[in-house]
């Protein structure tokens, strides 16, 4: 194979040092992609490799959309528009992305999802007059892609909590 050599380093074999990486923790294709190219690797080492990688089952991108989609609903839930911007940023494919947002958010209540949000919060939202809440509470909740009507319920919810 081909490698690229910088100033008086020679470069480690790319399928030893992308699996090194896969060893660590879980990698979007474009992620491990990027992480070769900025290490000095050609991209007629890398296309290979990547096809190899794949069809050894070490990359997935389905994979690691699925388990990122997971983990960010667990910290802290969002709407289907941050899922699929926050996948973007870690290079999965925009329709991969909206498949996988969609199936997965099919069984969530965003409703929910906003009351899971708000509750941490709603000590620091209280501090306001209510329709200063309101107004502070929807925009958080729009931050994070949550609609009008959960947010409205969420808020209306925990409203109704802290006055009785």
């Amino acid at each position: 194979m081909k490698r690229v050599n910088t100033e008086k380093e020679s470069l480690p074999d790319p399928k030893s040092y992308a699996l090194y990486l896969l060893s660590r923790r879980d990698y979007s294709v474009g992620q491990i992609r990027r992480k070769l190219k900025n290490r000095g690797y050609e991209e007629e080492i890398i296309t290979p490799l990547f096809k190899k990688l794949v069809a050894d089952n070490f990359l997935d991108d389905r994979r690691f959309a699925r388990l990122s989609i997971e983990a960010l609903l667990r910290r802290k839930p969002a709407g289907k528009a941050y899922i699929v911007a926050y996948l973007r940023t870690k290079f999965i494919d925009r329709e991969l992305a909206i498949e996988l947002v969609d199936g997965i958010l099919a069984f969530k209540d965003e409703g929910e999802m906003a009351e899971q949000l708000l509750r941490p919060r709603w000590r620091y939202f209280c501090k306001f007059g209510v329709e200063s809440s309101r107004r502070k509470v929807y925009n958080y909740l729009s931050r994070r892609s949550i609609g009008y009507e959960a947010a409205k319920s969420a808020f209306e919810k925990l409203l109704k909590e802290e006055n009785d």
